[in-house]
């Protein structure tokens, strides 16, 4: 339906805008982009900005000289992924798999970088020594490259799974913000839970126990979902 706000509507902005890069296309005209190298190093760039942990603090303007505290999703780890998650998370994911699935496209070697994830703590991340926010090794930043699916997976791991605590939501000060986060987490945990068993069954990520049954669960609670699909994982 139509957006029911302005942060609905430059919300699905960013999507589309996301999407047309994603594809090699120009925003807003859909053309392709040229040279054909530019879809690579456009996509990395889109990957360390959508993977930076910490947002920019608000600028300091006329009547707040000082740099203001930030609040609700900008207070929160990887802000910008959190905010098209809010949006519509299936679109966004649906977005991540047109780079997660060409062939085209470079990740950094799982050996560098992948961990079997414990459970969904953020704190449990990959620690990143010598790379930016984004966990993009600095020697890798003008090759293409992208952060591996699996550092990928945990990152939406660790936002998705976790948005339902009570930790997470007391950083709203409205009861309606904590209750419509709490909804579109949910519509975001199914949507995710939906997401992986492409890459699963590829053998391209692995997850924890947890979260594996998290998905066996959906996978049998949805209809359509034939037995050989389910014990493929």
């Amino acid at each position: 339906g139509a957006p029911k706000s302005k942060f609905e509507e430059y919300g699905y902005k960013a999507l589309l805008y996301l999407k047309y890069c994603f594809e090699g296309k120009s925003f807003p005209k859909g053309s392709a982009l040229a040279p054909e190298e530019r879809v690579q190093t456009l996509r990395q760039e889109l990957f360390t900005f959508l993977l930076t942990e910490t947002a920019s603090p608000p600028r300091p303007t006329a009547n707040m000289p000082h740099r203001p505290v930030s609040r609700g999703v900008r207070s929160l780890p990887y802000p910008y992924l959190r905010v098209l998650i809010l949006i519509d998370a299936k679109a966004f994911l649906d977005c991540m798999a047109i780079v997660l699935d060409d062939p085209a496209a470079q990740f950094l070697e799982n050996a560098r970088e992948s961990h079997l994830a414990v459970d969904y703590a953020p704190d449990m991340l990959l620690e990143r020594e010598h790379s930016d926010e984004s966990g993009l090794e600095i020697s890798d930043l003008n090759n293409g490259k992208l952060p591996n699916r699996q550092r990928i997976v945990d990152t939406l791991s660790s936002i998705i799974m976790a948005d339902l605590s009570s930790e997470i939501t007391s950083s709203f000060r409205h009861s309606d913000s904590k209750k419509q986060f709490m909804l579109l987490s949910i519509k975001a945990k199914d949507a995710f839970l939906d997401f992986l068993p492409k890459y699963l069954k590829l053998g391209v990520v692995q997850t924890s126990t947890s979260l594996t049954t998290e998905i066996f669960k959906r996978m049998c609670s949805k209809s359509g979902s034939s037995e050989s699909e389910i014990v493929s994982l």
